[in-house]
């Protein structure tokens, strides 16, 4: 298991994680900020970036915030080699 923050960017056109804003994850999602529906998207994004169940994503802190704390199950080493792929993403 490993916690780590991400920065999300709702309402984009393609979601995908990647890059860093400050010393988070950026994460942008294609759902706006209503009724949790950017949580959602967020957490299947994630998911899929770290090729785990959405079920071991699961938002700590922040859940009204741009900027949260995720917990995500699975093997330390492989997530961690993930999250460090992820952070020195620079595409757009």
């Amino acid at each position: 298991m490993i916690r780590f923050s991400v920065h999300v960017t709702p309402g984009v056109r393609r979601a995908r994680a990647g890059g860093r804003y400050g010393d988070a994850l950026r994460v942008r999602v294609g759902a706006r900020a209503n009724d949790g529906a950017a949580n959602e998207d967020l957490v299947e994004c994630l998911a899929r970036s770290f090729g785990v169940k959405s079920t071991a994503v699961r938002i700590v802190i922040g859940f009204r915030s741009r900027t949260k704390i995720i917990e995500l199950g699975g093997d330390q080493r492989k997530l961690e080699t993930r999250l460090a792929a992820l952070l020195a993403d620079e595409r757009p």
